[in-house]
């Protein structure tokens, strides 16, 4: 499994608040700066935990495994996160955010994906 954030940095955002809004979700990925982008990259699944933790605790599975069937991506998917939702520590799986969304890249099996961060509540 291999995944990858990116988030833009917007000419008037502070880099410190996107870097805490993308730990709140992914405290163990490194992140790079490209001027114009942070991004970070991982092939331990361990570090989507507390996306799971979150999406538990917010009880949203359901719309999360629409979010993640829905992106469907060749050989994994793509999910949108909510940054201002993600800057206080909770999970919105939308692209609609005026300073853009944090980019979710994961690539693997789809069912393993679903299974492991959204167990079906059927």
């Amino acid at each position: 499994m291999r995944v990858t954030v990116r988030a833009r940095i917007n000419p008037t955002e502070d880099e410190e608040k996107v870097i805490k809004a993308i730990k709140n979700i992914f405290p163990n990925i490194e992140l790079l700066n490209d001027d114009e982008y942070l991004v970070g990259e991982s092939g331990a699944l361990e570090d989507l935990s507390m996306l799971k933790v979150l999406i538990d605790a917010q009880s949203i599975r359901d719309s999360a495994r629409k979010a993640i069937r829905n992106g469907k991506d060749g050989d994994g998917t793509r999910i949108h996160l909510n940054r201002q939702a993600a800057f206080v520590g909770k999970v919105n799986f939308s692209s609609d955010s005026p300073l853009g969304p944090i980019v979710v890249k994961i690539r693997g099996d789809l069912d393993d994906m679903l299974d492991y961060l959204a167990p079906s509540t059927l």
